[in-house]
């Protein structure tokens, strides 16, 4: 685990500087820089590292480099891989015969895209780079490392909801689901953006969400059933941190709903509410549906921005004192930092945490 909090410790002063340099070129030196560590950690990171990576993409992409000529390359993609990320790993085969080269690419993907949608729409790109660590998004990223390319490409595109570039959203969305398809209903953040919907409302979805709990896992396996996506349903797969993540959820939620009133006439704000009501409902299906937990994880990814957003409204709009604003920065900080410990280092279901390096071996 040292390994990770001297990347994050590195990135995190980078991204600091950053904002206070002066200069252009050097912030933009700066900001490129504080992608580096979390890159540098993922694409040395050896085959034991997630258990994504030493029982699929290690040895998929060893098939393809070392012994492709022996059997039909594309016919062994496609049962494994959507067709994007088939075409990433086929192509970085045939340039270099060793895995890091896939977790190289993949990582400048997930880390840069991330990073610059931080830079672009992050009110506290720290606090951000912060929550971007202590969720678990990154370590996350080194075990289920498709959907995470997937999503920080979506991540990005959201730039182009803001700018109403319908194009250029449908474009990367599509680009994604070619990654990994459990992104293509992001699809809908679209017209979430610039649709109108009052706190009634969505207290209204979350009361009918919860009474309509009981159903959701046939009527989704009914919707699924001849996906590869039915498996999700099978088994009685439940994850320990969802208590913890459903309380932080749920506090989210209610502090968004508590400035309202002064907030309703803020678009991105009432964005990230919908989003968030969004990730309290997938949260709690997820007691029902073995993995949905993977898409709730997904949904949480705009916390990284929506949360530098909201302590941003409550220091404007409610035009809080100084110190109640670093006491609420305080418990955001703590409850991360609670949660990480209590789900990556002291539990480390993803195999993650006892890292070492491809450089060391």
């Amino acid at each position: 685990m040292s390994a990770y909090c001297v990347a994050f410790i590195i990135s995190i002063l980078l991204v600091f500087l950053s904002t206070t340099a002066k200069k252009k070129a050097h912030k933009i030196a700066l900001m490129t820089a504080s992608t580096l560590p979390f890159i540098a950690i993922a694409t040395f990171r050896s085959w034991s590292i997630g258990i994504d990576t030493w029982k699929n993409y290690w040895p998929a992409f060893e098939s393809v480099a070392l012994y492709g000529d022996r059997f039909n390359i594309p016919e062994y993609l496609s049962a494994k891989y959507s067709a994007g990320f088939s075409i990433i790993l086929f192509t970085l085969a045939q340039v270099c015969k060793h895995p890091a080269i896939l977790f190289a690419v993949c990582s400048i993907i997930t880390t840069g895209l991330t990073y610059a949608s931080i830079y672009q729409n992050s009110k506290s790109p720290v606090l951000s780079v912060f929550i971007f660590f202590f969720s678990g998004a990154f370590l996350l990223s080194l075990n289920g490392m498709r959907s995470y390319v997937a999503i920080a490409i979506v991540f990005y595109a959201f730039r182009f909801i803001k700018k109403r570039s319908l194009t250029k959203y449908i474009f990367l969305i599509t680009l994604a689901s070619m990654i990994h398809t459990s992104v293509a209903p992001f699809i809908i953040l679209y017209p979430l953006y610039h649709l109108n919907i009052t706190p009634k409302q969505l207290l209204a979805c979350l009361f009918i969400s919860v009474i309509f709990l009981p159903f959701i896992r046939p009527i989704a396996t009914f919707v699924l059933s001849g996906t590869s996506y039915a498996n999700y349903f099978k088994g009685t797969m439940y994850i320990d941190p969802l208590l913890s993540m459903l309380l932080i959820n749920t506090i989210i939620l209610a502090t968004m709903f508590y400035i309202y009133l002064e907030c309703r006439n803020d678009q991105e704000y009432n964005f990230y509410l919908k989003l968030q009501t969004i990730s309290v409902i997938v949260c709690i299906a997820s007691f029902c549906i073995p993995q949905a937990y993977r898409i709730e994880q997904l949904v949480d990814y705009w916390q990284i921005i929506s949360i530098p957003y909201i302590l941003y409204c409550l220091k404007t709009k409610l035009h809080l004192k100084p110190n109640v604003s670093l006491l609420i920065l305080f418990c955001i900080l703590t409850v991360y930092g609670a949660n990480f410990l209590k789900s990556f280092v002291f539990d480390d279901a993803n195999q993650v945490r006892d890292y070492s390096s491809i450089l060391s071996q």
